[in-house]
């Protein structure tokens, strides 16, 4: 035998060696397997074969003289066995692991099945594998359950008694197979089926399964449990309920019950009792009752209303009232309603159910609250409207009286100068009554939405020269100090509403002038800031030193009507609009307004607005010229109006401004004289707007559609329609001109010459 080839022998003899003392030892490891180690004759057939294998190693090697082939064959099996060895060693170690957790869990679902025979109406194991039931037990099992070995036939049996499930998923044999294979041991089903006694209950059947380490057969483990008060909890705490109420307990003979879904009793303002289980009586009387808030009397009555003989006594009639409470906790007040809903009242079985209504309560002391700074609101501002009707009445019974005191005076006087005195008297009254009424035209104008602006190029420094012009003279014959400064004004042409502006310092000035003492002083001062070279802010602000205000007085300022109450505002002319009016044409023009002031300290009002500048060439004004060609001939104006008196005045008025008059009733009898006369014989028609038979409108409609001369003519309507914003659609397409009631006569006198120029 060569050198290659004993050494082959002598190393596989060796490996051999190694090989089978590994494999004793595997042999041990196989046995702790179940399953390998019942055919225990099987595990030493490989280990006599291994020792034969050595053998004939050792008796090649000292008897005979085997070739390099036969030596190589023989030491590759060697390596062969070794190697295979060494991988099915931690291969065994793995599975026999496996089989220990495996054996660990079957006990474990064997032992929770014992222990929970008690709490359950049945109760059994079922080889899945087999289709067998291998053992069963319970209290609610019918007569054929008992006997049954086929679980198939067990389930078809259950199957005549199920009146509905809950998950459509099936219990037979195959359906719990392949969801075990798929991973999920444990199955739950509920079933609502009819019980050995004829009644109807809730079942949760419930099956644990495992392979059973032995003989590899799926076993289940199954449980069947009464589910009737599981199903009501989940009913009320996956419904609005868990949502709604911050407790809910069943009570029964006198012990309540938690249903509660994370139940704790820290929570603040939480009036869960101490225990989830306990005496009724006793978490009324010693946990919740000395946390209630209440009077003596209503203390008494909440915990008569609690009690459990009253809930017991009601839930008998069937009228279990609720009972709210209120409770403080950490400082903290908390409102809570107790409800109560019977179930069974020959046990005393009913539901409480607890809501907090903090928020509801809260909410609704809100609403009182508002309801009531409503209700002052319009106490204050009936008080307002009272205060104005008395003091408009006041004021127009005041200048009413000096205009039929004076006029009738003046009737009775025979001196020149002093009638033209009383006249001048009345003129002044009625002017002031006008005045009265404009601001409550004005007033109600603004209210209803109906201002529009009239944006144009307006120059501030005119319209403030316009401001002192009118005031100066008022101001020096009271002995005021009256001033006006635009120096910090660069741009002082603007786009804005001149007339409401000029209406909003009107009112700021007047007011500075009428509360304002002999000897005071009151300044308009008006700067210019915010400057991007296309806009600028323009703060206005208007100051006096007069007799000022209170400063809970001048939070409602511009609230209409109001005027403060003492000696000194009393004694002033007023019906509290002015500075609403004010405020609402501030508010129009995208401005804000602002007042500081304290009594006998005087009062400062600021004005603000965002003005863009305007700086093109201000429109020409044309002046009137008188006629040329029928100089000498006087005008002819047809006067329609329905009032008599109306006409007399109109009548008087234009032939003092020397002009021919023809009046008529109404709209109809102007178009006919109109119709019926000669082109030309009319220069214009002085129309007012509600006539009978036809209106102003209508009349100067009819006119237009004459065609020819007299279509052309100048129309003017006369109106008391104080809001220029209510005139018809198609009203500028028929008059040019519109003249207030009452009228001025220079107004009239100038808007006809007007008309009558651009005629020409």
């Amino acid at each position: 035998m060569d050198w290659i080839s004993r050494i082959m022998v002598y190393l596989g003899s060796a490996l051999m060696v190694i090989n089978i003392v590994r494999y004793f030892r595997y042999a041990r490891k196989l046995k702790r397997i179940e399953r390998i180690g019942k055919s225990k004759i099987l595990l030493y057939v490989p280990l006599v074969l291994l020792i034969m294998f050595l053998a004939g190693y050792l008796a090649v090697g000292i008897f005979g003289d085997p070739d390099i082939i036969m030596s190589g064959i023989l030491f590759g099996g060697s390596v062969y066995v070794f190697m295979f060895l060494l991988m099915t060693y931690s291969i065994t170690d793995r599975v026999i692991e496996n089989e220990s957790a495996q054996k660990a869990k079957f006990d474990e679902m064997k032992s929770d099945l014992d222990s929970m025979t008690k709490n359950s109406i049945a109760v059994f194991s079922v080889n899945l594998t087999k289709d067998l039931i291998e053992e069963i037990d319970g209290t609610d099992l019918y007569d054929e359950d008992r006997g049954e070995k086929s679980f198939s036939r067990f389930v078809e049996n259950r199957s005549k008694y199920t009146v509905y499930r809950e998950d459509p998923g099936t219990i037979y044999a195959e359906d719990l197979i392949r969801q075990f294979k798929e991973g999920h041991d444990t199955i739950y089903r509920i079933f609502l089926t009819r019980r050995q006694n004829g009644k109807l209950g809730f079942i949760r059947f419930k099956a644990s399964m495992a392979e059973q380490p032995s003989t590899g057969d799926i076993i289940a483990f199954i449980t069947e449990r009464d589910w009737n008060n599981e199903m009501v909890n989940k009913a009320i705490l996956d419904g609005a309920l868990a949502e709604q109420y911050c407790l809910i307990a069943f009570v029964v003979n006198g012990q309540y019950n938690l249903v509660m879904n994370g139940y704790t009793s820290k929570e603040k303002g939480g009036i869960l009792p101490a225990k989830e289980t306990g005496s009724y009586t006793d978490y009324i009387k010693n946990e919740l009752m000395p946390r209630v808030r209440a009077t003596e009397e209503q203390y008494k009555i909440v915990n008569e209303n609690l009690c459990l003989d009253c809930v017991c006594r009601n839930l008998a009639e069937n009228s279990i009232p609720d009972v709210n409470i209120e409770i403080e906790d950490g400082g903290e007040i908390f409102y809570k309603r107790f409800s109560f809903f019977p179930v069974n009242a020959e046990a005393n079985f009913f539901i409480m159910l607890v809501s907090d209504t903090t928020a509801i309560h809260e909410e609704r002391t809100e609403q009182n609250r508002k309801l009531e700074d409503a209700l002052a609101d319009a106490r204050r501002a009936n008080d307002a409207k009272t205060r104005f009707f008395s003091a408009m009445s006041h004021d127009i019974r005041t200048p009413m009286n000096a205009i039929i005191g004076f006029t009738d005076i003046a009737k009775n006087c025979d001196d020149p100068e002093k009638v033209k005195e009383y006249l001048g008297k009345i003129e002044s009254s009625g002017n002031y009554m006008l005045d009265i009424v404009n601001d409550v035209l004005e007033m109600s104008r603004i209210e209803s939405g109906n201002t529009k602006l009239d944006i144009k190029r307006t120059d501030l420094s005119e319209a403030f020269k316009k401001l002192y012009d009118v005031f100066s003279s008022q101001m020096a014959g009271k002995g005021l100090d009256f001033t006006t400064d635009l120096s910090g004004v660069k741009n002082r042409f603007v786009k804005c509403d001149s007339k409401v502006l000029g209406r909003v310092l009107m009112n700021l000035v007047s007011n500075a002038y009428k509360y304002t003492p002999e000897g005071g002083s009151v300044k308009v001062t008006v700067t210019q800031d915010n400057d991007d070279g296309k806009s600028a802010d323009y703060g206005i602000c208007v100051s006096d030193t007069g007799i000022g205000m209170t400063e809970e007085f001048a939070k409602k300022i511009f609230t209409p009507f109001e005027r403060e109450q003492s000696e000194l505002v009393g004694q002033i002319q007023g019906t509290g609009l002015g500075l609403a009016i004010t405020k609402r044409m501030t508010d129009l023009m995208g401005g804000e307004i602002n007042v500081t002031s304290a009594p006998g300290e005087g009062t400062t009002f600021t004005l603000r607005f965002r003005f863009d500048y305007s700086e093109e060439d201000a429109p020409a004004v044309v002046l009137p010229s008188k006629k040329t060609d029928r100089a000498e001939a006087p005008r002819r104006i047809l006067v329609a109006d329905d009032n008599r008196i109306n006409r007399e005045i109109a009548r008087l008025v234009l032939q003092s401004g020397g002009y021919t008059v023809e009046e008529a009733e109404d709209g109809k009898q102007a178009y006919d004289m109109i119709a019926g006369s000669e082109d030309g014989y009319f220069d214009l028609l002085l129309t007012d707007i509600q006539m009978p038979v036809m209106d102003g409108y209508e009349s100067a409609r009819a006119v237009r559609a004459l065609g020819g001369v007299k279509s052309k003519m100048p129309i003017i309507a006369l109106t008391a329609n104080a809001f220029a914003e209510d005139k018809s659609e198609d009203s500028t397409e028929c008059m040019n001109g519109y003249v207030l009631k009452p009228f001025n006569r220079e107004d009239l006198l100038a808007e006809i010459a007007k008309l009558l120029t651009e005629k020409e």
